[in-house]
């Protein structure tokens, strides 16, 4: 049985029962820290999860301010669909976690904690919004489910691409010959992850579109995606407004001046219902969300 600990905000673990009866009983360990294994359906104290001793020791930690609300299961543990670690929509942008945040179920720091996304755990970044005098940015976990993190959360991003060129190889390890490796076809999409330097050379780690991950060399010729987030509502809004507006002005303008010494005037439908849609868009976004 492996078991995750968490505690002063921050998830540990996996360790053995034995481990973990040896921090109990060295004081390093609280029996009322909440912990969590396989097969149990939601974090609870750790002496609900195993059975002490009457006389294990019993340290209790400072508390926390304000205290953590008990955590669901990581998030990394949720299985994935699909392609391992690939975007549904190859235009989004892909990033991975570079330090533990919560997964909160709307913006804000009140809102409930659906999970915690540890190092390395992948999302999709959606739409921003504010909430708490912060941004806040709605992001889609690779099982389908949705929720928001804050805007200031560590994140390092991933380049959704295409091989540009015929001859590239994908190779398990950058220390393995071509001979070991497969033919990149060109207009192949990809995944590029990092950068390294290996033997004197430099290469790109990639991942292809059935999850595979490898390398290949940096001088092979890549295309990158328009990587695009979503717009804000607030975004879709401001903007909507602008061209409704604009066109309103213009419209009284020239029948303003018409009015004055006879002619035609313009009426700038184009504008206006375009800024008016876009209003409305964001405007229902907005209130949904």
């Amino acid at each position: 049985m492996q078991i995750h600990l968490f505690r002063n905000e921050k998830q540990e673990g996996p360790y053995s029962e034995e481990q973990v009866r040896d921090m109990v009983n060295s004081g390093a360990l609280s029996q009322t820290v909440t912990a969590w294994h396989d097969g149990v359906e939601e974090w609870q104290p750790l002496d609900k999860l195993i059975s002490f001793a009457p006389g294990a020791a019993i340290v209790v930690p400072p508390p926390l301010a304000p205290a953590a609300p008990a955590p669901l299961a990581p998030a990394s543990l949720a299985p994935a669909i699909g392609g391992i670690g690939w975007p549904g929509n190859p235009g989004k942008q892909r990033v991975v976690m570079m330090q533990a945040t919560s997964l909160r179920k709307s913006a804000g720091d009140s809102a409930p904690e659906m999970a915690l996304l540890n190092i390395d755990d992948e999302v999709d970044l959606g739409a921003t919004t504010k909430a708490d005098g912060k941004v806040w940015v709605r992001v889609t976990l690779q099982d389908g489910r949705q929720g928001f993190i804050a805007g200031d959360a560590g994140i390092r991003k991933m380049t959704c691409s295409k091989v540009h060129q015929k001859g590239a190889i994908f190779l398990p390890s950058p220390d393995m010959p071509e001979s070991a490796g497969r033919p990149l076809k060109n207009g192949e999409s990809i995944l590029i992850m990092s950068a390294i330097e290996s033997n004197g050379r430099k290469w790109v780690k990639i991942r292809d579109a059935a999850g595979n991950e490898g390398y290949t060399a940096a001088n092979v010729k890549i295309k990158t995606y328009a990587a695009t987030v979503a717009r804000s509502p607030e975004s879709d809004m401001l903007v909507g407004g602008a061209w409704c507006l604009g066109g309103i002005v213009i419209t009284a303008a020239t029948y303003s001046s018409v009015a004055q010494s006879g002619g035609t005037y313009l009426i700038c439908w184009g504008p206006v219902l375009f800024g008016g849609f876009r209003f409305l868009k964001g405007f229902f976004r907005k209130i949904t969300t």
